[in-house]
């Protein structure tokens, strides 16, 4: 995942939310199209952006609330250990990446295995993490 640091003066951007995530639940499409008003070079072309929805991705740094700015990888690719957003039919599911010796799997940060089925695909990579804090956001490496 890359740092960013968002520049004083930066402008905005809108955006439009993809949907909201909870691990191992269907993706919240209830809010998707939500317009969100983010430093305009966090978003680049081509990404997505989730907001999670619960606590249960605090093992990876990630806040209820937190906008997840996702680079999709429609080639299902992803290197080993990099954080990413992966569904296994209409489950999503946020982790590392272990794909090695024939399995794949989603990893959490203790090296516990998050998900391991046949089925497993790649939506995309975290490439920043976002906290809204005061009406203002800034990108959490």
């Amino acid at each position: 995942m890359r740092k960013r640091r968002v520049p004083h003066g930066q402008s905005d951007g809108v955006f439009r939310l993809a949907g909201a995530i909870s691990q191992g639940l269907p993706i919240d499409a209830s809010v998707a199209g939500e317009r969100l008003t983010i430093p305009a070079d966090i978003v680049e072309e081509k990404e997505i952006v989730f907001r999670a929805a619960r606590w249960d991705l605090q093992e990876f740094g990630i806040e209820c609330g937190d906008l997840l700015v996702v680079e999709q990888r429609p080639d299902g690719q992803a290197a080993t250990a990099e954080l990413v957003v992966a569904m296994i039919g209409d489950r999503v599911f946020v982790g590392h990446w272990w794909g090695k010796h024939g399995k794949r799997a989603v990893m959490g940060d203790s090296h516990s295995v998050v998900a391991e089925e046949h089925g497993l695909h790649i939506v995309g990579a975290i490439t920043s993490i976002v906290r809204m804090s005061g009406g203002t956001s800034s990108p959490r490496p």
